[in-house]
């Protein structure tokens, strides 16, 4: 019923204004807040069609996501490590040589400086090799605590607190085949031991991530400052850690790889007793410095001077949001979603149209066939709409529409095609940043055409939509009545 109230409400709303009724004020906060047509592009950058001032480019930078140089645990000036923070991590690709493909038995340590951060998922990672599936993983969990997995092997919790101290520590597991024994150390010290061993299974990605699970930007990054990273085919005793943050341990016969980060530029090259393998940003790593949609003329209305943007499955578009504008999400807020889409591709994954994150909401298209209409309230709930299908090969309209507290409406060219239950919200966004086309760092890419994008921070009457395809909306500011 309250979409019923909420539409009476609207209509009585404009009957008022246009009988002149001057005590009639409609609230300031309810509008359409984004609205990008893509028709003012000028080389690599477009802007908003409202005006409020939001600047888009095509394309990622041929730089950036590189973390912060700083002083390391000696505190000497020639000793460097980097800070990771969020956009700013690194990965250590090893695809060619599967240098960090290891099993048991095997120690691994580094030095890590962190203050106090909020962890709003289960866990977060100081290391991680395998991607989404397999390899190993060293743990931060939400509640602060040292934990090590293998996915689909085991996990050993540890219940050991990460010392969120700002200032340096050494942290070092060894998982001791021939002992049978699992041993953390912190600062040299055995805190933790477990009988038996966890044998690694193969990693779906030959990569090492540091600060990351994986590159999706659902995966918390774990702030702090990292050094010393050291993989050892063997289980180390306590006196062979490199623990002693003034004296450095040489590299032996069974040092798989150590990162010391002292160039201070990257690529930071590492050492050990294999062929070396290199830490890049992550951002390099998973977009390739990715590329900047194609400006296309086939669009909804085919009329001279309407743009589109289309991206092949390796492009994004970003727009940055420091003021919050697009940020629609919270506790008790209603929304709406719209944009044109087109696509041909129907076997790729599910694809999405644009992603404000992490942590608020994404739009996209399911990988059914034909695709559906989908939603994410990021960190809360992916939601495939089911039956609001959209057809491949011609531009439709597809909406969302959220109703704090109920559930979403999903449209597809102005039709109401499926309602999905669901009482809780989005969340505020962690990052304040809409990226277009795929997540930021080019997981699920769009493959196809993409235009008038429309964001609303109220729960818009279909009436209301961009849904012809020959007129788009009208821009207006409800605040001058």
């Amino acid at each position: 019923m309250r979409k019923e109230y909420q539409i009476m409400w609207r209509k009585l709303c404009m009957l008022g204004i246009l009988a002149g009724l001057s005590i009639l004020v409609l609230p300031t906060s309810a509008e359409v807040v984004g609205y990008f047509k893509f028709d003012n592009i000028r080389g690599s950058n477009f802007t908003d069609d409202l005006g409020k001032g939001l600047l888009g480019t095509l394309g990622l930078p041929p730089e950036g996501g590189e973390p912060e140089i700083v002083t390391g645990p000696s505190g000497s000036a020639d000793d460097l490590a980097v800070k990771i923070s969020v956009d700013r991590e690194l990965i250590i690709d090893d695809d060619t040589f599967w240098v960090l493909t290891i099993f048991a038995p095997f120690t691994i340590e580094c030095w890590v400086k962190a203050p106090p951060f909020d962890i709003p998922e289960s866990e977060t990672a100081l290391l991680s090799y395998g991607g989404q599936s397999g390899g190993y993983r060293l743990l931060v969990t939400q509640a602060g605590l040292i934990t090590f997995s293998c996915p689909g092997v085991g996990q050993v919790d540890t219940n050991v607190a990460f010392p969120f101290d700002d200032t340096w520590h050494h942290i070092a597991f060894v998982n001791d085949w021939d002992g049978y024994q699992m041993r953390l150390y912190l600062d040299g010290q055995q805190v933790f031991s477990q009988d038996g061993v966890l044998d690694p299974a193969e990693g779906a990605i030959k990569a090492l991530y540091i600060g990351k699970i994986y590159q999706s930007p659902n995966y918390v990054t774990f702030q702090g400052s990292f050094d010393r990273i050291r993989i050892t085919d063997t289980a180390l005793a306590a006196n062979a850690l490199d623990s002693d943050p003034a004296n450095v341990k040489p590299i032996g016969s069974n040092t798989v790889a150590f990162y010391d980060f002292d160039t201070g530029t990257l690529p930071f090259i590492g050492q050990g007793a294999y062929e070396p393998t290199q830490a890049i940003t992550l951002q390099a790593w998973a977009t390739g410095n990715a590329g900047g949609p194609e400006i296309v003329t086939d669009t909804p209305s085919g009329a001279e001077g309407d743009f589109a943007l289309y991206f092949s499955g390796t492009q994004i578009a970003r727009v940055d949001d420091p003021n919050r504008i697009l940020d629609v999400g919270g506790e008790g807020n209603d929304w709406t979603l719209e944009a044109w889409v087109k696509y041909e591709n129907t076997t790729a994954g599910r694809m999405i149209i644009f992603y404000y994150g992490p942590g608020g909401i994404s739009f996209s298209l399911s990988g059914a066939n034909p695709r559906n209409v989908f939603v994410t309230t990021l960190r809360v709930r992916d939601i495939d709409s089911a039956t609001a299908s959209v057809p491949p090969g011609e531009w439709h309209h597809v909406a969302v529409v959220h109703y704090f507290g109920e559930g979403m409406s999903f449209y597809v060219d102005g039709e109401e095609l499926s309602w999905i239950t669901e009482a809780r919200g989005a969340r505020v966004a962690d990052t304040p940043r809409m990226n277009i086309g795929s997540e930021p760092n080019g997981v699920l890419p769009y493959s196809g055409w993409i235009d008038r994008i429309r964001i609303s921070n109220e729960a818009l009457d279909p009436a209301d939509f961009d849904s012809n395809p020959n007129v788009p909306a009208a821009i207006t500011d409800w605040a001058i009545f």
